[in-house]
C-alpha cells in the first residue's frame, strides 16, 4: 500500500464497527470495555449516540493528540511517511467531530512509539514500522485544545479505570506526591526534544502551557526543565 493510501487501507468504518460490535456485547453482558487510540470523531458520535448510558461506567474511550491534531491529508506530503501510525490519521472533518465530542473521550494515551527517519523511510507501509513519538508533549498539546477540562483525562480517569486509586490520580492523604508543576500561560513553540528519535512529528506547533518540573512519589524527576532521574516502582492494582 503506498504511503498516501494508509488511511484508505484501514478505514473508518472498520474502526467504528469493531468499536460498536464490542460495546454491543459489553452492554448485554454488563461488562467493562476499554477502547485504545480511537481515531475517527464519527466512532465516538456514535457511541454517544447508542451507548451514552455505559459511556464511562462500562465502557472507556482513550485516544491520543495525533488525532486531534494531524489528518490523513499529511500522507500526501513529501514526508508523509514519518507520520504512519496504525490506527491512521483521520480527514479534517472526523478530526473536528473526535474534538467536538472530547467530553466522550474518558482518557489521553499516546500511542509512544518513536522510530528514526531512516527507520520509517519507505513509499509502500509494508516497508515501514508504525508508530509516532508522543509522550513528551501529549499533556501541553491537549492542555493548548482543551484547558483544565483534560487534567482528569491524564490523571483521576485512567488511576480508577485501571484500579490504582486512590493510591494515583490525585492528592489526598495516603495517595502517592506524583505532581506536575505546570506554568498554564508560557507560550512557545515546540522544538528541543528529549526522546532519541531524530524527529519530532510536532516539531514547530505552537503551544500554550509548560511544564516546569515532575514530581514521583514526593522526589523530584524533572526540576526547572532538568531531568534528575528516580526509579520506577511496581504498581499493584485492584479490579
Amino acid at each position: 500500500i503506498p504511503v498516501e493510501r494508509h488511511e484508505e487501507s484501514r478505514p473508518t468504518i472498520a474502526e467504528l464497527s469493531e468499536v460498536v460490535k464490542l460495546a454491543e456485547m459489553t452492554k448485554f453482558l454488563d461488562g467493562k470495555l476499554y477502547v485504545v487510540h480511537v481515531s475517527s470523531g464519527l466512532t465516538v458520535e456514535e457511541i454517544k449516540r447508542g451507548f451514552h448510558d455505559i459511556v464511562g461506567e462500562g465502557l472507556f474511550l482513550e485516544s491520543c493528540p495525533q488525532y486531534f491534531y494531524f489528518t490523513k491529508d499529511i500522507y500526501k506530503k513529501e514526508k508523509g511517511y514519518l507520520y504512519t501510525l496504525t490506527p491512521p490519521l483521520r480527514s479534517d472533518v472526523e478530526r473536528k467531530k473526535l474534538m467536538d465530542n472530547i467530553d466522550v473521550i474518558s482518557t489521553i494515551g499516546t500511542d509512544h512509539c518513536p522510530f528514526n527517519k531512516e527507520d520509517k523511510l519507505g513509499r509502500f507501509t509494508k516497508e515501514i514500522p508504525m508508530g509516532i513519538g508522543s509522550i513528551e508533549f501529549s499533556f501541553v498539546l491537549m492542555h493548548t485544545l482543551f484547558g483544565d477540562s483534560v487534567i482528569d483525562k491524564f490523571t483521576k480517569n485512567v488511576a480508577k479505570i485501571h484500579g490504582l486509586y486512590p493510591k494515583k490520580g490525585t492528592l489526598l492523604p495516603g495517595s502517592d506526591a506524583d505532581m506536575v508543576i505546570f506554568d498554564p500561560e508560557a507560550r512557545w513553540r515546540i522544538g528541543e526534544h528529549h526522546s532519541r528519535s531524530n524527529y519530532n512529528p510536532y516539531e514547530g506547533l505552537e503551544v500554550r502551557g509548560k511544564i516546569i518540573s515532575t514530581i514521583s512519589r514526593g522526589n523530584f524527576i524533572v526540576k526547572d526543565g532538568i531531568f534528575i532521574g528516580g526509579e520506577g516502582r511496581f504498581l499493584k492494582r485492584r479490579l
